[in-house]
Parts: C-alpha cells; structure tokens; sequence
C-alpha cells in the first residue's frame, strides 16, 4: 500500500546521489572500460512508497564510453542504461540503499 507523498522530492534527492557509491555501478565498469557517468534522468512518478516510508523506482542513466573509430580516433558513444532504485524516507531524509541494473 502506498503513501501519499511528494515523489518530484524523492526524485530530486535520488538525482543528487553519487552513483560511483554503488556497487551496481562498479559492476558496469567492468563490463564497460572507460564508461564514463554524464547525468541521470528521474521521473518522480514511477517511485512506489510503502506506508513505512520504504520506496522502488526507475532512472535512467546516460553514460559515455569510448570506442576506436573507423579511422583510428578515439571517440565516444553514449548508452542509456535503466536501473532500479531502493531506499527509504526518514523524516526529511532520503536514503539509497540500493542501485539495480541489468546489462
């Protein structure tokens, strides 16, 4: 069951984390070498908050990674990765507790 509650502030306070914190995040990096984080898109709407202030939710994370082009220069391409946030609400404070992707 959920709670009403501003989740545009959830949102803001999910963008404002470090994601280098996470291990999901260490996990890409060796997947991806050189993966570089740019910014991370959040929609306040897609968060689910449980009555005991515990809350899911979706971001996008855009990425930059080098590659070698058809000439030999260094360049970079850019990739959208989902990820799954968890955390929590105490009073005024948001907590992460949990980035989840899937590559």
């Amino acid at each position: 069951m959920t709670t009403d509650v501003d989740r545009t502030w959830i949102a803001e306070q999910v963008r404002a984390i470090d994601i280098h914190d996470f291990k999901a995040w260490h996990e890409l990096e060796q997947k991806v070498h050189g993966v570089a984080f740019v910014a991370m898109e959040v929609d306040g709407s897609t968060f689910d908050v449980e009555k005991d202030g515990a809350f899911r939710g979706r971001v996008n994370l855009l990425l930059d990674a080098p590659y070698t082009g058809l000439s030999g220069q260094e360049l970079k391409y850019s990739l959208v990765v989902p990820a799954g946030i968890d955390g929590s609400i105490d009073g005024k404070n948001v907590h992460v507790t949990n980035v989840r992707m899937q590559f």
